[in-house]
């Protein structure tokens, strides 16, 4: 990517001060902070102590309502970082989940994608919802109230 705006530069065609204007910097701030906040909650032990909560709670229960927690978990994971984030902090989760019942992984790893995909209340989640929310210049309620009966 650098190397391509270097040749953009050096060709003339982009100048310096039209490269500022178009580089969307909040986005990028945005997505940068989520990942930093994801590695600070692994890091931390959150993740591995929320693990040991859902499994302790989860772990004589029905499948079908282990399925749900994991996705709703996800789900609310994905509105506060972006959705591949929320995969990568949850998959281990999903899949702890489902060696201590017991059961085939699949279906586990599988809610964890699509509660991950899930977000539509919020523009962190995805990486297109914050170019819509940046260049439309909405506001997070006008997201909240399109998002929440989706």
């Amino acid at each position: 990517m650098f190397v391509l705006l270097s040749i953009l530069l050096l060709t003339k065609c982009l100048t310096a001060n039209e490269e500022m204007r178009r580089l969307p910097v909040d986005i990028w701030l945005i997505i940068s902070s989520a990942l930093l906040f994801s590695k600070a909650l692994e890091s931390s032990g959150a993740l591995t102590a929320l693990d040991h909560i859902v499994e302790q709670h989860l772990q004589d229960s029905n499948p079908i309502w282990a399925l749900a927690a994991v996705y709703i978990l996800t789900w609310l994971l994905t509105e506060l970082v972006t959705n591949n984030a929320a995969a990568a902090l949850m998959f281990p989760i999903g899949l702890g989940i489902a060696t201590s019942l017991g059961v085939d992984y699949m279906p586990f790893i599988l809610i964890v994608a699509f509660g991950a995909s899930a977000s539509f209340i919020s523009p962190y989640g995805y990486q297109t919802n914050l170019m819509v929310y940046n260049a439309g210049n909405y506001r997070l309620i006008d997201f909240v109230r399109i998002g929440a009966p989706i």
